[in-house]
C-alpha cells in the first residue's frame, strides 16, 4: 500500500509494547554527537613495597564535547538512529509516532507521520538511492520511505495467534535487499525488491517449547544473514540461496543476546 503525505501531521503519542520499549533501553533517548580526545597522564613503573610489588597503571582521561538537539515533542523515546549519504541523522520516535530527521549542520528536524504507525519505529537502514527502510513493531509491517516524495510503501506482515510478528531488525544486503526479523514470530524475512513480494524464513528448536526470539540482525560479508536469537541465548546463520539456518549457542545460558554487526574483517560482533 502506497500512500503520499505531506511532512507535518499531528498524532496522539502512542507508545509500542512495553516488552520491546524495556529491551531497547539501551538506545538513544537524545540525539547526541560526541567527540573524543584521549591523554594519557601517567607512565607505567613498578615498585617494591615490602615483600610486594606494586604496579603502576597509565591512566586515560577522556574528554568529550557534546551537543544536543531537543526533539519537537517530549518524551520521543528515540530508537536505532542511522545516517544518510548527505549526513542527516534518521530516527524513529517510538514516543511521539514520528519518522525524524535532523541536520546537524542547521539543527533542522523535519518529521513525518507514517500511515498506520503505532509509535513502533525499530530498526532503520538507509539504502544506496537515500530511501529508508525501517521496522515498525507495533503496527506489524516493513515500511520503505522515500524522502523526495514523501511516499510511504509499507508491506504487512502475517500474524500468529492474533498477535503481531514484531519486527526488530533491519539490514541491507549487498544488492539492496531488505532482511529483518521477526521478534514475536521466530522468522526472518526479506522482501523481494524484483516482485516486491515479502518471503519468510521459519527458525525452529529441538525443544518446541523454546522461545527464539530473533532481534539484531547483519549481512556477513559472504553475504550469509546473521542475527541473535535473545531468548535462546544463540547466534544464527542463515543462507538465503537454500534457506539453511544453522545456530551457534553461547557459552553463558541467560546471555540474551540483542543488537549484532558485521565488522570490516568479517568478524560478527553483537551485544
Amino acid at each position: 500500500m502506497r500512500q503520499t503525505l505531506p511532512k507535518t501531521a499531528t498524532a496522539t503519542p502512542t507508545l509500542s509494547r512495553s516488552r520491546l520499549i524495556i529491551l531497547g533501553t539501551f538506545a538513544t533517548i537524545a540525539l547526541i554527537f560526541v567527540v573524543l580526545a584521549t591523554r594519557g597522564t601517567s607512565t607505567p613503573g613498578t615498585t617494591s613495597a615490602g615483600c610486594g610489588t606494586t604496579t603502576a597503571t597509565s591512566v586515560q582521561h577522556v574528554q568529550g564535547s557534546f551537543t544536543e538537539f531537543a526533539m519537537p515533542h517530549p518524551q520521543s523515546d528515540l530508537m536505532s538512529p542511522t545516517v544518510d549519504g548527505e549526513g542527516n541523522i534518521w530516527v524513529g520516535e517510538m514516543g511521539a509516532n514520528r519518522l525524524g530527521r535532523l541536520d546537524p549542520t542547521t539543527g533542522t528536524i523535519t518529521e513525518w507521520r507514517p500511515p498506520q504507525g503505532h509509535g513502533g519505529i525499530m530498526g532503520m537502514v538507509v539504502d544506496g538511492q537515500g530511501a529508508i527502510w525501517y521496522a515498525e513493531e507495533a503496527g506489524n509491517y516493513i515500511s520503505h520511505f522515500t524522502p523526495g516524495t514523501c511516499d510511504f510503501a509499507n508491506y504487512a506482515l502475517p500474524l500468529r495467534g492474533g498477535e503481531g510478528a514484531a519486527p526488530v531488525g533491519m539490514a541491507l544486503d549487498a544488492s539492496g535487499q531488505p532482511w529483518f526479523t521477526l521478534f514475536g514470530n521466530d522468522q526472518i524475512g526479506t522482501i523481494d525488491r524484483t516482485t516486491n513480494k515479502v518471503r519468510l524464513f521459519p527458525l525452529t528448536s529441538p525443544d518446541p517449547k523454546q522461545l527464539l526470539s530473533p532481534y539484531g540482525i547483519t549481512i556477513g560479508n559472504d553475504g550469509s544473514v546473521w542475527f541473535t536469537l535473545l531468548s535462546a541465548a544463540a547466534i544464527g546463520r542463515l543462507d538465503p540461496a537454500t534457506g539453511a539456518v544453522k545456530t551457534f549457542a553461547l557459552p553463558t545460558r541467560d546471555a540474551q543476546p540483542h543488537m549484532i554487526i558485521t565488522g570490516p574483517d568479517g568478524r560478527l560482533w553483537f551485544t
